[in-house]
């Protein structure tokens, strides 16, 4: 059956915390998002007609409506999945994952997700070793996916205010995706300039040809999907205690991740066992830099009532692999 995307999600819009120190962070039990300073100013050039400047939201901590949601092609018929092995994306010839992204102070993590898990995909078709300067372009997606109109009809994303990374994959299937090195993150909004990269530096549209929506809350059929399909986009409660940075090998917490405290999009990019404590984890990749918690990453607590909200909104899109332009022999 397929699922659909729970209607009250808040659009994820978390920001870095302010810290670069590889030392954890306090929890911020008491916040929903990370405490930050405010984003650098953008520039006010006039925004094209596909992308609105409205927004439902004027501070970090004020909620936001939640965003239109994609149609997607309803998921495969996923069995209950378990066998104890340890799936891993970021090393060896599984390496699908790119390199730890930095989002900076912008509330971009859902076009983070977005090229991350397009990259994954590309990365399970084309080799471990493609390269990471190929990655779809964070910030194409940025300045370019529809803002909405004042109801948030319609909407994708809106910049540096955060966006719905299920709806971007969505948006994407007709549009045609610049690589990050020729249209690179600059952690502000700017106007859209897809038709100045040129065309040899572009995935064309229509490599993505669906996206498909894991289960919701089912921890089984996620780890199937993880080890079916690689990387897989989700989104998680990173307010919520021990997120932020603790000194726990696998984190966990004793509040619950409600759909409505979903703020950050992430990557899943492996799952296992802990070889000294014995937990059952997920491998989250994060895009606040390689020096937040473990070198980026953050170990979640695995088949203990959702922990973060890890399977409430996980999603993946489906790839032609004819359609990648890109050859490294």
């Amino acid at each position: 059956m397929h699922q659909a995307a729970p209607s009250s999600v808040a659009r994820p819009r978390a920001r870095r915390p302010p810290t670069r120190s590889s030392t954890p962070t306090p929890a911020l039990a008491s916040n929903p998002m990370p405490s930050a300073p405010p984003a650098p100013a953008a520039p006010t050039p006039t925004a094209p007609a596909a992308r609105s400047t409205a927004t439902t939201c004027s501070s970090l901590t004020r909620s936001c409506s939640p965003p239109a949601r994609p149609t997607t092609t309803p998921p495969e018929d996923y069995a209950a999945f378990s066998n104890g092995k340890t799936i891993d994306y970021t090393a060896g010839t599984t390496r699908f994952a790119p390199n730890i992204l930095d989002q900076g102070m912008c509330g971009s993590c859902w076009t983070q997700a977005a090229a991350t898990s397009i990259f994954g995909q590309i990365r399970k078709i084309k080799g471990a070793n493609f390269p990471d300067q190929l990655l779809p372009s964070r910030q194409a997606i940025m300045d370019c996916a529809p803002g909405g109109d004042a109801r948030g009809e319609g909407e994708v994303g809106r910049g540096c205010e955060g966006g719905n990374t299920p709806a971007a994959l969505q948006w994407l299937q007709n549009v045609a995706i610049p690589t990050d090195t020729a249209y690179p993150y600059r952690e502000v909004d700017h106007v859209c300039r897809i038709d100045q990269v040129p065309s040899d530096q572009v995935y064309p549209a229509g490599l993505i040809t669906g996206v498909k929506i894991v289960p919701q809350y089912d921890e089984d059929a996620l780890l199937h999907a993880l080890e079916t399909v690689g990387p897989i986009s989700i989104v998680v409660c990173a307010g919520l205690e021990g997120f932020q940075g603790s000194n726990d090998r696998v984190q966990s917490t004793s509040k619950k991740c409600t759909d409505d405290q979903l703020d950050h999009a992430v990557t899943l990019v492996g799952a296992g066992v802990d070889g000294i404590t014995g937990e059952e984890y997920w491998l989250v990749q994060n895009s606040w830099s390689y020096k937040w918690r473990d070198s980026g990453y953050i170990r979640i607590k695995r088949n203990a009532g959702n922990q973060y909200g890890v399977a409430s909104l996980a999603a993946y899109p489906v790839l032609d692999a004819s359609k990648i332009p890109f050859s490294t022999q």
